[in-house]
């Protein structure tokens, strides 16, 4: 599965570069509901790298650092027993201007150093 990465301009390139693949962790693209304080955060996943990047551009601010990273089956069910739920999207759907959800991240920990694809703008 492939998620969605983003930072909103707290970390850098190089921050990203070095800090999440040697400490193993990347912050995701997640959505949850607004009418929940402290919902259960939703992973927003696809299954090609084409659909993640039409969804990122759709749904992101331009400037902000964004790219996608390939989870395994072991990330996979880190995030299940996080008790936090898995969305695969087979289209680029509009989530910024939805009046039930809003766009965020969290920071998922993996097994192996991550494969880290990006892109500004």
């Amino acid at each position: 599965m492939i998620c969605i990465l983003f930072t909103d301009g707290v970390l850098k390139l190089h921050e990203i570069a070095d800090e999440c693949k040697k400490g193993k962790w990347v912050p995701v693209c997640v959505y949850r509901e607004k009418s929940v304080v402290d919902g259960v955060p939703t992973v927003i996943g696809f299954n090609n790298q084409e659909t993640a990047k039409k969804f990122a551009k759709r749904n992101l601010p331009k400037e902000w650092l964004r790219g996608s990273v390939e989870l395994t089956e072991e990330d996979e069910k880190w995030i299940k027993n996080k008790g936090w739920k898995i969305e695969v999207f087979n289209y680029p759907k509009l989530m910024t201007s939805h009046p039930l959800y809003e766009i965020s991240f969290e920071v998922i920990e993996l097994g192996d150093e991550p494969d880290l694809y990006y892109q500004r703008g």
